[in-house]
Order: C-alpha cells, then structure tokens, then sequence
C-alpha cells in the first residue's frame, strides 16, 4: 500500500510509515474488500489452472482413445480376415470315411416255434456298414429266410417266399419280389444276371430277371419227380436236378429246360428192376380231360380247388385245348373264366396262362 502522507509504499499492515514517521490509519472495508478481491482472483486463476488441467487431461484421453480404436479396428480387420478364412475351412462338407460292404454275414436265431434273420454288410476291414433285420417268422421244414449270396455288387435273400435284392455296398433295397413263394432254395445266375431259382416246397423253376420282374414260373414241371436239389444255368439250357421220385426214392433224374421257351425234356423214370418204363402209344381226349380235372381240383396258387371246373375241351391236331373257370366271390352260382389251358398230348406239357388278371404263362406236366 502507499503512505497517505508521502505516498511511498509501505506494508499493508504498517501502523506507522517508515519514510515520514506518520500514523497509518487502516480503512477495515477497503483491507476487506482488497483481501477479497485478491482471494476471488487466487480462485478464479485456481479455477482456470483447473479448467484448464481438466481440459488437457480429456484431450489427451480423447486422443489416446482414438488411437486405441484404430489400433482395434485394424486388429479387429485382421481378425476378421482370417476368422473368415478359418470359417470357410471349417464349413467345408467332411468328407464320407465309410467303407463300402465287400462281405455279407446271415445269422439265423429263433426258438422252437419262430425267428428271425440278421443280415449284416462288412467292408474290408471287417467292420459293420449295414444290418438288415427280417421279421419273425414261423418255423417248418425250412427257414423262412434263406440265404442266397453276393452277385455282380448286389445280395440276394428269400424272406418268407419273397425274394430280395439290396445293393452290396450301402443295403439299400433294389427290389423285391412275392411271385416266387417257395422254400428249400437252390438258385444260378445266366450272364444277363437272370436268377434261376427252384424249391423244394415249389415252384420247380421259378425265374426273375436284374429288375426283379418275374420272366418264367413252373410251378410243377413233372409230379412224377420232386425235391430239386441242384440248378445250374448252361449255354442253352438250364439243368435241374430232382432228388426224388413220386414214389420218395433217390433218383436224382435231370430236367433240361430251354430258356427261350421254357419247354423242357422229361426225363424216363428209372425202374428199380432196370427195365425201361412203359410208354403211352397214345391218349384220348377224355383221358387228357379227366387228368386235367384231377389235376385242378388239388388247387392252384389262386385257389383251393373247390370252386374250379375244367370245361370239355377241343383237339387240334396233338394239342388239347381248354379253359378253366372260377367261382364268383359273393355268387357262387356264377362263373368267371380264371385259365386257358392248353396239353402237349404226345408228352403232357401244359401252358396255363392266367386271363383274369395279369396273363402269366404257368407250365407243368401232367403225366
């Protein structure tokens, strides 16, 4: 502050000036107002220092987390880039591991009165691909599901009369055919992949081709012979081999059947003294009428026999000619035409071809 008397600065709290001796007399107020004058700017200049550090201090902050981001970014790019690539790698399909079968294991397994059949495809490695299990059956004389084998990358099998063809390598079904309906299998294939097939419970012949569609049936080529036991395709012909004779001996007489026609040689039945068995000169028609009669009424595949009637047939030349009719379901007063039939008279060979519904040629022999 400045002396009031000689106006030289002296302290603010001076009582007396130290330059002209004089008495200070302090004005209260104006000390106050100067005190605080002087703390408001202390304050204000506390206040900006403050503002000020504060300001750096965001701008820094703000510029560090600038920094921070981009660096993000761009390692969140890279990132990106190969998550995209390891993703691509790993929504490539797996590839397919799963050996195809080369061998096929049957496993029958039932009780007294039933069972069932598990078919099961191994690849080379002797480890399962694929298993087919068969319903349960009843028991007979033979399996109800037998065996048939590998053939040109298929497997075939007979499930209760049914025969089945699968695809080797994965078990899918190919096709299946109920036509044949026999059991006590033997079987061979032609060239063409054709399936010869023969029963020992019938039919004697019974042939399907590479589609499943049934080519040929016979149901009872000679009554005088049963028991196939061996079928075997030739060149030109297929060989049948009966076991037995109507008379249940061993004969094991062979049946040659032509495949373009499916006629066949009847063999001569062996005589048990040697002597060559006595051959028909001839046959009249009432002969081949009543045989035919005999014939049906044992049944058929389509019926029992009860309600079949041969009908009086007609001759041309060596040939009898025919027609079987069937009962009306629901009127069994009426009739309806079921087979034309028409018998070789010179050997007994039969052509049965089935008119009512699908024109399927059936042959036997009638003596």
């Amino acid at each position: 502050m400045k002396c009031p008397h000689c106006k030289k600065e002296i302290p603010d709290q001076a009582q007396f000036c130290g330059f002209c001796g004089n008495k200070i007399v302090h004005n209260e107020a104006n000390d106050g107002k100067q005190k605080s004058g002087k703390k408001k700017a202390l304050i204000v200049f506390i206040a900006a220092v403050i503002c000020i550090g504060i300001s750096s201090i965001a701008v820094i902050s703000l510029m560090t987390r600038k920094e921070s981001e981009k660096k993000t970014d761009e390692t969140t790019d890279e990132t990106t880039v190969i998550d995209s690539e390891e993703s691509e790698e790993k929504i490539e399909p797996e590839k397919d591991t799963t050996e195809p079968a080369e061998t096929v294991t049957f496993d029958f397994a039932g009780g007294e009165l039933e069972g069932a059949a598990t078919i099961t495809g191994l690849d080379k490695n002797k480890q399962p691909v694929w298993t087919i299990t068969t319903e349960v059956y009843p028991l007979a004389e033979f399996l109800p599901v037998e065996e048939i084998g590998i053939h040109e990358e298929r497997y075939y099998y007979v499930e209760y009369g049914t025969i089945v063809a699968v695809n080797l390598a994965d078990g899918k079904e190919l096709w299946r055919n109920d036509e044949f309906g026999g059991a006590g299998i033997v079987f061979d294939f032609d060239e063409e992949n054709t399936l010869y097939i023969s029963g020992h419970e019938l039919p004697d012949l019974f042939v399907v081709d590479k589609d499943g569609k049934t080519v040929q049936k016979l149901e009872d080529m000679d009554r005088e012979y049963c028991w196939p036991n061996k079928i075997e395709y030739q060149e030109e012909q297929i060989a049948i081999t009966f076991e037995g004779d109507g008379d249940y001996n061993i004969v094991n007489a062979v049946f040659y059947v032509d495949p373009k026609d499916y006629t066949y040689i009847n063999p001569e039945k062996p005589d048990t003294d040697g002597k060559e068995p006595e051959k028909a000169d001839s046959i009249t028609e009432q002969e081949v009428y009543e045989k035919l009669a005999e014939y049906y009424k044992q049944g058929t595949e389509d019926s029992d026999g009860a309600d079949l009637t041969v009908m009086e047939g007609s001759v041309n030349g060596s040939v009898y000619s025919t027609m079987v009719r069937c009962a009306m379901p629901g009127n069994p007063s009426a009739s309806q035409l079921l087979y034309e039939v028409q018998v070789d008279m010179t050997n007994g060979n039969v052509t049965q071809t089935r008119v009512l519904t699908d024109n399927q040629v059936t042959t036997f022999n009638l003596w």
